[in-house]
C-alpha cells in the first residue's frame, strides 16, 4: 500500500500550494465520498493528505487543483 503521493499543481491554486508546502505529502486516510464544495464535481476516491502542519483533501482522479501521482 502507498504512504504518500507526488502533487503536482494544475491550476494556479495548486501550482501555489505545491510551490509553499512541497510536492511530497503522506496520505492520512482514504474516503469514497466527501462534502466539500470544491470537490462536488468529483467521483473519488479522496485521500487526505498530510504535510507537516498543513491538510488537504485531494480527489485521486480528476482533481481541479492536482495531478497526484502514488509513490510506494
Amino acid at each position: 500500500m502507498c504512504e504518500a503521493v507526488r502533487l503536482t499543481g494544475i491550476s494556479n491554486h495548486g501550482k501555489n500550494r505545491v510551490q509553499a508546502q512541497g510536492d511530497i505529502w503522506r496520505i492520512a486516510g482514504f474516503r469514497s465520498q466527501i462534502n466539500t464544495v470544491k470537490h462536488r464535481s468529483c467521483s473519488g476516491p479522496f485521500v487526505l493528505l498530510e504535510s507537516g502542519k498543513n491538510t488537504r483533501w485531494v480527489a485521486t482522479q480528476d482533481d481541479p487543483d492536482f495531478e497526484v501521482e502514488f509513490i510506494r
